[in-house]
């Protein structure tokens, strides 16, 4: 006899209105990982995506990026990995806004590779830490958790 699986039951993501994300998206505005949020809000990306991704990868011209890879952890330690799947890799449109943010997070990258000299790490990933290497995720959410919070807005996890 045959017995079915039950449908497998997926919790609704918390998310924010449209208003409450650009309230977030303004507050954060003058950081250096304003970029990588508004990102992440404009393009659906995980956040292992986002943190994998190198300016290799991107095409400012073009207004697009492609997952290729991702970050992933090891007992806490982050690391450079293939996406799980062949659907993860894939190309994604960035509309203008997020084009403008790119361009202007790429010359703060550049003063910050200056600034570091020789401690510079060539990772060449989008958003790293202030010396070029892998941003720990767990950094990345909470930033994020921090300023939803300084900005007055509900709790929501960083995909929300």
């Amino acid at each position: 006899m045959r017995v079915r699986r039950p449908a497998q039951v997926r919790s609704k993501t918390e998310s924010w209105s449209a208003e409450e994300a650009a309230k977030f998206l303004g507050s954060v505005r003058s950081t250096r990982l304003a970029a990588a949020f508004l990102t992440l809000a404009t393009t659906g990306l995980r956040r292992s995506e986002l943190l994998g991704l190198r300016w290799a990868d991107i095409d400012l011209e073009a207004g697009t990026l492609a997952v290729r890879q991702v970050i992933s952890l090891d007992k806490y330690t982050p690391f450079i990995s293939e996406p799980k799947t062949s659907k993860s890799r894939r190309v994604v449109a960035l509309d203008q806004g997020t084009v403008a943010a790119l361009r202007s997070h790429r010359i703060r990258q550049l003063e910050e590779r200056v600034a570091a000299g020789p401690a510079w790490q060539q990772t060449d990933l989008v958003f790293a830490k202030e010396d070029g290497s892998i941003l720990h995720p767990q950094t990345l959410s909470g930033s994020f958790e921090r300023a939803a919070k300084a900005a007055g807005l509900p709790a929501i996890g960083i995909h929300g």
